[in-house]
């Protein structure tokens, strides 16, 4: 329930926000308060839409953030919901996420068995995929940070976007017999005592990794200082942060 709630919570609030519908925080927070059953995205969806002048588009970001029985009761919700389109129920449900729905592998807390289809996971009509950036457009993004934002040693990126971004953008997911592992990667450039911007790094990786589940961990340290020799530049070492064993390169 209160997982179902949270759910709730942030459509009515990016409706509120996005749209300036501020009638659904009202009604999310009326059926949160008044709903005993596991039901409750799909009567928040329902009321919602029949109260809306125009059908209504749902898009749910990141929604792979959602496990096990959330993720399975969500999907049931809105293939229940189906028939009750458009005045009644979102005409059109976008899920964005990291994975093709079909392609999850999710368990049930009631079982130990991996749920991989059933009629949850028939809900999809059409698959999108956003390509990977080109190497014009990563030019071209680099250079509008760079004339953004720059500091005391040159083009650095945001703090706050840094910490965003890194943990879900620099997990690289790679699928084995559909099993997910994950491996955070974190970039540093040398331009401090290499003790000081090792520390960082390991801290940082440490805390993105825990943060991501990551089953590895990796820290690349590019070394820009003039003079300095390939062999000086290249090496690996492992060290130990936090109980994580995290891999170190020089570059």
């Amino acid at each position: 329930m209160i997982k179902a709630a949270a759910v709730v919570e942030q459509i009515a609030r990016g409706a509120r926000d996005q749209i300036g519908d501020a009638g659904a925080t009202t009604l999310a927070a009326e059926l949160i308060g008044t709903s005993t059953g596991g039901t409750l995205p799909e009567e928040f969806l329902t009321r919602w839409c029949h109260e809306a002048p125009l059908p209504t588009v749902l898009l749910l970001d990141e929604v792979d953030a959602l496990v096990g029985d959330t993720l399975i009761s969500l999907l049931r919700q809105l293939r229940a919901g189906d028939p009750k389109r458009p005045t009644r129920f979102p005409q059109t449900a976008i899920l964005c996420g990291v994975q093709d729905l079909q392609d999850y592998r999710i368990h049930s807390s009631g079982s130990a068995a991996a749920i991989t289809g059933g009629s949850a996971f028939n809900i999809k009509a059409k698959s999108l995929r956003l390509g990977d950036f080109s190497q014009t457009e990563t030019a071209a993004l680099l250079t509008e940070h760079t004339l953004v934002r720059r500091g005391p040693n040159g083009p650095q990126i945001a703090n706050p976007i840094y910490r965003e971004v890194i943990p879900r953008e620099l997990t690289q997911i790679a699928r084995s017999n559909l099993e997910v592992q994950r491996a955070v990667i974190e970039l540093k450039v040398l331009h401090k005592a290499l003790s000081a911007t090792l520390a960082e790094g390991l801290a940082q990786t440490a805390d993105y990794a825990d943060r991501c589940g990551a089953q590895e961990a990796h820290v690349l340290i590019f070394d820009r200082t003039p003079g300095r020799t390939w062999d000086e530049k290249i090496w690996r070492r492992t060290q130990g942060q936090d109980g994580r064993s995290i891999t170190v390169w020089g570059l």
